[in-house]
């Protein structure tokens, strides 16, 4: 205090007034181990001239000693005192009225500041582009956003994208919703964005096209609800929330309403659409599965305006879009032969020739539709496999649906977990539902099938437990449990030697990774037919890894290279192409073959010392071989 008598008694008074506070910056500082934070600084004005007096940005300083240290450096810069000081805080003007009193400058405790605030903004325009703030729209008050924040933490804390994907709309029937927010879906799924995206027309969320999905969100605009860390909301969203203590689920959920796209830019929107985000929020964190399932329920909640109902409909669960493709040919042909499998049994000890006219008969009542025509009723556990069928090859809602069904009339319909497990994001949640299957599946079929040396897949009511425990694998491996997945790989070839699910081309990729060269030997020795781009370079590059450059590992290389020579050009741009079909479902020796094998194996190459500039090298700078022509031969006409 004596410091500050004395720098007080050097400078004569004025009759300004002078404005002090304590502002955060509107961007963030991101700084490697440690959290983003918004900066502060301490401004200082005089009226009526406007000049400014600022301290250096840093991180936040809550203390009024650094607010006295600014006043003072502006006193000495300007070479005179202020005849007023205004702030907006309690503390400061407690701290500078003991301050100031030596030379009776008094202190006052304003509800705003606007000349500091007029600076603030005109600097924020400088920093960044900034967003219109959430009291922007026409009627929204700070207390309507305090109902819509705890509306957003209730549906965060739900996470109802669990059940619904963004490709599953949500039809909305209340008077009280404008048109423009009738339809909506969920956004979370994929683990990236979370939040609501609304839209005029279903068929937006319906499209494939990246490019034309882009095109029309840039030229239509749509209104979201989307949820972001603190650093990507607009600084006054962030002020907002932290000023009236808005709750949030998590640090990552500030709930952000705005329009995108369209004609005038980023909007906020006005009293009456914020009032049907709050009412949409909590009907969907208070929907249940079993009501998503009907297709169509009605939820009623209390908003900030009062009492709203809300009638909310899956259109594509309750009338799939038609045609409805049914089955595709795989699964088609099981149920025919289920269904032979189901009549073989009550001709008894039938000759070959009844059987044979069993058979002939299911097949004349095959159509496009499925089977039609004398057909007995199904009981339980076929109507189940049926609705299991169908759901693994159906989208959105309809699948979670249609395998729900399917449990309940038969808990052992292990195809039912895996259309469960295919949807769900959570690998430990896709693990629990697919051992569940496997564990189904083999109460379904007994101790005793096992036991049988036939192969499984010869069977078709063994195939849903290939199939659980063939994802299980799969999710098992993607988890890091490798020792357990390359257990469940060993164990399907060995009870489907003929391999008809691929499961091969799973196993030697992963024995690769986990460098069992003499596995993978035997792996590749046992199907000598395969002669894919996969496995032939599979075979290459385990060559190449056993022997380096070497006449084996050169023939094999050879071998590899005839039956597709776009590998070598492509594989070392592995991590340009997306994650694609494994190759053996492609066109043997075509480009495609080869970009989805440079997706798969590209890093098990460039991982390999030496391995991409053997391959390079040796099969890229070969001469090309051309034909002769052989003399005395017409040409066609």
């Amino acid at each position: 205090m004596q410091e500050s008598s004395a720098l007080l008694r050097r400078f004569p008074r004025s009759d300004e007034t002078w404005q002090i506070g304590r502002f955060r910056l509107p961007i963030w500082i991101e700084e490697e181990d440690r959290a983003p934070f918004r900066p502060s600084l301490v401004v200082c004005a005089r009226l009526p001239s406007g000049l400014v007096f600022t301290s250096e940005p840093q991180e936040e300083n809550r203390e009024p000693a650094g607010v006295w240290e600014v006043l003072a450096g502006a006193i000495e810069a300007w070479g005179l005192m202020p005849g007023l000081v205004q702030v907006s805080e309690d503390e400061l003007a407690d701290d500078l009225q003991k301050r100031l009193a030596v030379r009776n400058i008094p202190v006052d405790l304003c509800d705003e500041l606007p000349l500091l605030e007029r600076v603030m903004n005109e600097l924020g325009r400088e920093l960044y582009d900034p967003a219109p703030g959430p009291l922007a729209g026409e009627g929204v008050t700070v207390e309507q956003m305090a109902a819509f924040a705890e509306a957003a933490f209730l549906f965060a804390t739900a996470e109802p994208w669990r059940h619904l994907a963004g490709d599953d709309p949500i039809h909305v029937e209340a008077p009280e919703v404008p048109a423009e927010v009738r339809y909506l879906s969920l956004m979370g799924q994929a683990g990236q964005q979370y939040g609501l995206v609304f839209q005029l027309d279903p068929s937006f969320f319906q499209e494939r096209d990246a490019e034309e999905l882009q095109k029309r969100s840039l030229e239509e605009g749509f209104w979201s609800v989307s949820f972001n860390p603190a650093t990507e909301v607009p600084p006054e969203d962030h002020d907002l929330w932290e000023r009236h203590r808005l709750p949030l689920a998590h640090e990552r959920a500030f709930p952000f309403a705005a329009r995108f796209g369209g004609p005038g830019g980023i909007a906020r929107p006005d009293a009456r659409l914020l009032d049907a985000f709050e009412g949409l929020l909590r009907a969907l964190a208070s929907t249940t599965e079993d009501e998503m399932d009907e297709g169509r329920w009605t939820k009623e909640v209390i908003t900030h305006r009062g009492q709203a109902t809300f009638v909310l409909s899956l259109p594509l669960l309750l009338e799939p879009p038609a045609p409805e493709i049914l089955l595709p040919g795989v699964f088609q042909m099981e149920r025919v032969l289920r269904e032979i499998e189901r009549r073989v049994p009550s001709a008894g000890s039938g000759s070959a020739e009844e059987i044979e006219a069993i058979v002939r008969q299911v097949m004349e009542q095959v159509t496009e539709e499925g089977l039609e025509g004398g057909r007995p009723s199904l009981g339980p556990e076929e109507e189940a496999q049926e609705l299991a069928s169908e759901a693994l090859t159906a989208d959105g809602r309809r699948r979670i649906a249609l395998a729900r069904r399917a449990l309940k009339l038969w808990p052992d319909c292990a195809d039912a977990y895996v259309a469960l497990a295919a949807r769900e994001r959570d690998l430990d949640r896709a693990r629990e539902l697919l051992t569940l299957g496997v564990v189904a599946a083999e109460r379904a079929l007994g101790p005793e099938l096992f036991e049988e040396t036939r192969a499984f897949w010869g069977l078709v009511r063994t195939r849903p437990y290939m199939r659980a425990r063939y994802a299980l694998a799969e999710v098992l491996w993607d988890a890091g449990l490798r020792e357990e997945a390359v257990e469940h790989f060993r164990e399907l070839l060995r009870l489907n030697p003929e391999d008809n699910q691929g499961v091969r081309y799973h196993l030697a990729h992963v024995l690769l990774v986990l460098r069992r060269h003499d596995e993978l030997g035997c792996l590749l020795d046992a199907y000598p037919e395969e002669a894919g781009a996969e496995w032939a370079y599979t075979r290459a590059l385990l060559a190449f890894r056993r022997q380096g450059d070497s006449p084996g590992s050169r023939a094999c290389l050879t071998l590899a290279v005839r039956g597709n020579r776009f590998v070598p050009s492509l594989l070392p741009a592995w991590t340009e192409f997306p994650p694609a079909p494994p190759a053996q479902f492609e066109e043997p020796g075509s480009r495609w073959e080869a970009m989805s094998y440079a997706s798969s194996a590209g890093e098990l190459w460039e991982e390999t010392p030496g391995a991409l500039g053997w391959l390079q090298e040796r099969a890229l700078s070969r001469p090309s071989r051309k034909k002769k022509a052989r003399g005395g031969r017409k040409g066609r006409r």
